[in-house]
């Protein structure tokens, strides 16, 4: 090639091969170029050669007639949807050069899957990584197809030159390359895709790839995260600027599932960070930020992005990260993004956070729960009572209540089950737990869950293992004040077949009202549900000792019958972390025709929430509003009824 004044291999096939029709590279074909329609305009236009013609009008005219039987440039768009939208931003020329520049391309045309050949060759990836080809598609041209390897399921190379006596024919005379070739030629008569239509403005040179975040025209767009939502959703955290009108649709794309996004749907979030870099560009929206939540589908390893319309017929494209946070740590992300009230809650919930949620808790309380039970003391042989408490965050609120129950020995006949629902406090539990009972000598069993589940799953779990007639649901903030309490609970329930669940009237420190019973009221400014709220709290105690019906009271200190709350199936694990499981439990009594009660002859102390340690973040308000939702969805309907 020296020799010939010729730099490389490139540099004389540009000299010499392009211009006597030889072939340089598979997917493109001088003889076959030239003989499509306007093929021939290479000698009119006085290019050098078809290939010289082939890049001007790939470049300049963003199209290009078919060139090799290798690619089908139709049924690439048409089956490949991040292709248009990457074309129609300016960032490739046209099919074949997405094809064979981009890091997401698609397959080539409807005869061969890259997905399909790569899991029939474990050879393929090994010589990818190796150098030895540039993908499935090279491999397959190269290496497969002269082994009659399958380029998709479902085509037999051999089974077809076996039926085809001239195709066998024109692969020994050598006027064919392969069998494939063979293959797509016998089958070109099926009629082709029509691809979708696209922009064509004449560019002067080519556009560079935007950065992240980089207005794209008058356009900013940009995705911060992406939460899968198992089975089928997926929310988007992002944030978007542009001039009035300019956006007119959103599309998200993932693989072969195109979705539209409706704006109006999509939860408004302050973004005082986005604002304050495009503040100089004439934007003011301070609630530029959004969460959408897209019902479709997510395999592993399909690229995701959104298509985005504008006004003048143009697409622009954005990527969309890979996802990243699952479990409670997704379900913070979705609930940390807004702040809202009255109808916009509402809608909040019902349109994207309360879908997402409901997906991602579900999948998170799908994860089995392993715990381990250790024993302080000899349990009791046959006990009426099982008192389960959970923890998390404080735990020195089980100091307390194992003090106040060694006053008199009927604790030591309880059942009493403490159950840590907080992991990184296991040594600091045993610990406590240990000494406790070396100084109150009351028996116990201290359950140490593996994971964080929850105040209704705890339960649940310390449920499966009562051994109590009649079980109490009891927070480690309420601390008895008589001795006998649990047990005249008990009788109550004893005497009472119609009583599904009974409470003690609980009191503040200060002796006023804190759980008398509960009563539902909507509230519009959290949506306009029924919210379960404790009657005549704050008020002096009332001077009576009797039993006092009501639509629900609170589980910080309730007891059942053990054979009802497991015919019930417990406390409702959907209501995550905790809010409205006690409420939805006594209206579930309800339905089974018994009531629920508070004895106001049973007087307990109850700090309230202070059990639940840590701040009441954002994203927790906004947990336990989803928790009102789904109580509204259930119940709202009934209670409504109920009022009118």
């Amino acid at each position: 090639m020296v020799a010939a004044g010729c730099a490389n291999r490139y540099d004389h096939y540009l000299k010499a091969g392009a211009r006597e029709g030889r072939l340089a590279h598979l997917l493109f074909d001088p003889a076959r170029y030239v003989a499509e329609p306007g093929g021939m305009a290479a000698v009119l236009e006085g290019a050098h050669s078809p290939f010289q013609h082939a890049l001007r009008a790939m470049w300049r005219d963003r199209a290009a007639p078919e060139m090799s039987v290798y690619f089908d440039p139709d049924w690439y768009l048409a089956h490949t949807p991040i292709a248009r939208a990457a074309i129609a931003a300016g960032r490739y020329a046209c099919a074949v050069h997405h094809f064979l520049a981009a890091p997401d391309a698609g397959d080539p045309l409807a005869g061969f899957s890259a997905a399909q050949y790569r899991a029939a060759r474990p050879d393929v990836a090994r010589a990818i990584a190796e150098g030895r080809c540039d993908g499935a598609y090279d491999h397959f041209l190269n290496i497969g197809v002269l082994a009659l390897a399958a380029p998709a399921s479902g085509i037999d190379l051999a089974a077809f030159l076996a039926g085809a006596p001239e195709a066998r024919q024109a692969l020994e005379a050598g006027t064919a390359r392969d069998a494939f070739a063979l293959w797509l030629a016998a089958h070109a008569d099926n009629a082709p895709v029509a691809p979708p239509a696209l922009p064509a403005p004449r560019l002067p040179e080519p556009a560079a790839d935007p950065a992240p975040g980089v207005a794209m025209g008058a356009l900013n767009l940009e995705i911060d995260a992406c939460i899968v939502c198992p089975p089928d959703g997926i929310v988007l955290i992002g944030w978007l600027l542009a001039p009035p009108g300019m956006v007119t649709g959103l599309r998200f794309v993932c693989g072969e599932h195109m979705v539209a996004l409706d704006r109006a749907r999509f939860v408004a979030s302050a973004r005082p960070d986005v604002l304050a870099r495009y503040r100089d560009d004439g934007y003011d929206d301070p609630e530029c930020g959004f969460l959408a939540f897209v019902s479709a589908p997510l395999r592993p390893g399909e690229l995701m992005f959104l298509e985005a319309t504008m006004a003048d017929g143009s697409v622009a494209m954005r990527n969309i990260p890979a996802p990243a946070l699952h479990g409670m740590a997704a379900i913070r992300a979705v609930l940390d993004r807004f702040d809202l009230r009255y109808g916009a809650l509402a809608a909040a919930f019902d349109d994207v956070a309360g879908p997402a949620v409901e997906r991602l808790g579900a999948a998170f309380l799908a994860q089995p729960t392993a715990h381990e039970v250790i024993g302080f003391g000899t349990a009791p042989t046959n006990p009426t009572v099982s008192l389960i408490v959970p923890l998390h965050g404080r735990l020195d609120f089980m100091e307390i209540q194992l003090a106040l129950f060694s006053r008199g020995r009927r604790a030591r006949g309880y059942d009493l089950i403490y159950v840590l629902d907080d992991p990184p406090q296991r040594r600091a539990a045993e610990l406590l737990a240990a000494s406790c009972f070396a100084r109150f000598a009351v028996p116990f069993r201290l359950v140490i869950l593996a994971r964080n589940v929850g105040y209704a799953t705890a339960n649940n779990i310390g449920l499966g293992l009562a051994r109590g007639r009649v079980v109490t649901l009891l927070n480690s903030d309420v601390f008895a004040i008589a001795e006998d309490g649990f047990d005249r609970l008990a009788a109550r329930l004893d005497g009472d077949p119609g009583l599904g669940a009974v409470g003690p009237l609980l009191l503040f420190e200060d002796g006023s009202v804190q759980h008398q019973g509960m009563a539902f009221k909507p509230l519009p400014e959290f949506g306009g549900g029924h919210f379960p709220l404790h009657i005549r709290k704050g008020l002096q105690p009332p001077d009576d000792d009797g039993l006092h019906r009501h639509p629900a009271i609170t589980a910080a200190c309730m007891m059942m019958p053990r054979a009802l709350l497991e015919q019930t199936g417990g406390l409702d694990e959907g209501f995550l972390i905790g809010d409205f499981e006690d409420a939805d439990l006594c209206l579930r009594l309800a339905e089974l025709g018994l009531t629920v009660a508070v004895d106001h002859g049973v007087r307990m102390h109850h700090l309230e929430r202070q059990s639940q340690a840590g701040s009441e973040s954002r994203w927790r308000m906004n947990l336990t509003l989803y928790n009102a939702r789904r109580h509204e969805m259930r119940w709202g309907a009934k209670l409504a009824g109920d009022q009118a």
